[in-house]
């Protein structure tokens, strides 16, 4: 890295939850930079297709011993300060083996943990993850009414008897109420 150029480093805490991504993001980032650095360094060198006097190499001037295409390792160095210290790291390719939640505010309740790998197949649900209760849809008086029910069976449903005969008796009680609060000189055609 040019030591004349400002530092591109950001803060990474080693507890977010992100860390991994920021991480392999921020060395992508400086590979790509590094990659496009080595390209001006050629720029200015010799074309072989414009040589005349270019002879390509014959595939007996490279052993197979001596030349690997794949590699598994990646090194890149990221430069966190210029001049301060160079740190060499491998792109991690693994997700986390956990994901947490947040906790809550006072702290005084974990955050959740969940896995990042799917639970194995070839062992027994615990009876705590099976949830019973039949299939969904209506139940009981309302599977009775079929599939195209009338508005006043509906109601009926919702509300019986006893609810309707409460509601009419606080009803009337409240109407009396507002009625000895009107005054004579009140148009009653307002309350009808």
């Amino acid at each position: 890295m040019d030591q004349g150029q400002p530092s591109t480093s950001r803060a990474v805490q080693p507890n977010s939850p992100h860390f991994s991504d920021r991480i392999r993001d921020m060395l992508l980032q400086e590979s790509e930079s590094e990659c496009d650095d080595n390209l001006e360094d050629f720029a200015d060198s010799d074309d072989s297709d414009a040589d005349r006097t270019y002879i390509p190499p014959q595939e007996d001037d490279f052993s197979d011993d001596s030349f690997n295409t794949e590699s598994s390792d990646v090194d890149v160095n990221v430069d966190t300060h210029p001049g301060d210290v160079e740190v060499t790291a491998q792109v991690p390719v693994e997700a986390p083996e956990f994901y947490y939640g947040k906790t809550s505010r006072n702290g005084s309740v974990p955050g959740y943990k969940w896995s990042s790998k799917e639970p194995q197949r070839n062992v027994r649900t615990p009876a705590r993850n099976i949830v019973r209760g039949g299939l969904p849809g209506l139940k009981g008086p309302a599977r009775l009414l079929g599939n195209q029910p009338k508005k006043t069976e509906v109601w009926s449903l919702l509300f019986d008897d006893n609810m309707i005969a409460t509601i009419v008796q606080n009803t009337n009680v409240k109407l009396e109420e507002v009625r000895r609060g009107i005054g004579q000189n009140t148009n009653l055609s307002n309350y009808r």
